[in-house]
């Protein structure tokens, strides 16, 4: 049976696509191409290893079989299942400025045509924080802002498992400031060739270009999802206003501080870019 040796874990919209990107091109690591959501979805885990395997039949003698669901670090049955499942895992978690996060996961579900396009982001952000949000349904609303309270989500981690089998990783520090070190740094973790020199360490991965003609079209004529794609280019090209309000940061800043502080305290180190 062939299982993961090691999974990227999250978190979401944190640089998880790039670094399963480069992964995949070295020599003694296979990945699956898509994310699997096997551990954190029922209907997935339900259906039990034998499910999951199957992702890796084309695994052939490389030394490690890995997956990314950046879902995994948020939710806690999740962990409790990997660790059933797979106790001796090594886990790999990217961290992003939670209020940078939270920006960009909403404006992942605008531009995909999930939430009013609209709409002011600073309106629906403040609504969510003041849990007047008329515009999200609970769930959204509440998985924008808890998917980065990193300190929650990973200490439920490291209760499990050992820190020796966690690396933690940022984007802005590690992915974004110095790329060729950490693809070394998840090498050595990995124990694989760390001298391998990965060859598009600076490509953009999974970047979403999608006008707003298209979320308003995905939005408001969810019917016609099909053709949206192609009606849109038939129409004038909108941009989104994606534009921030200090304010807005401000009041973010204030629901992650304290978890920030437990978050520094459990890694012993300080993230400097958050501050």
């Amino acid at each position: 049976m062939t299982l993961p040796n090691f999974l990227i874990i999250g978190a979401q919209k944190a640089g998880s696509s790039w670094l399963a990107y480069n992964l995949r091109q070295h020599p003694d690591i296979f990945m699956p191409n898509s994310e699997i959501y096997f551990f954190n979805k029922e209907e997935n885990f339900s259906q039990g290893t034998v499910w999951y395997e199957k992702y890796f039949t084309k695994a052939k003698d490389e030394k490690l079989v890995g997956e990314k669901t950046p879902g995994y670090i948020s939710n806690s049955d999740a962990c409790l299942r990997i660790y059933q499942t797979l106790p001796n895992i090594k886990l790999i978690a990217i961290l992003r400025n939670p209020v940078k996060r939270a920006i960009s996961a909403i404006n992942h579900h605008r531009r995909r045509g999930r939430i009013p396009p609209l709409l002011d982001i600073n309106t629906l952000l403040l609504g969510i924080l003041s849990r007047e949000n008329k515009y999200l349904t609970q769930e959204l609303s509440y998985e924008f802002i808890a998917r980065g309270k990193y300190y929650s989500q990973l200490k439920t981690y490291y209760d499990y498992f050992s820190k020796e089998q966690i690396l933690v990783l940022t984007l802005e520090e590690d992915i974004v400031k110095q790329p060729a070190m950490t693809l070394k740094k998840v090498c050595d973790f990995l124990e694989v060739d760390s001298s391998y020199e990965f060859p598009k360490i600076n490509k953009q991965v999974n970047k979403n270009k999608a006008l707003l003609t298209e979320a308003i079209l995905s939005y408001y004529l969810p019917f016609m999802k099909p053709i949206n794609p192609w009606l849109a280019k038939l129409l004038p090209r909108l941009n989104f206003n994606t534009y921030i309000e200090s304010y807005t940061i401000i009041e973010l800043q204030k629901i992650y501080k304290e978890e920030n502080e437990k978050l520094f305290t459990l890694l012993q180190r300080r993230i400097e870019s958050w501050q």
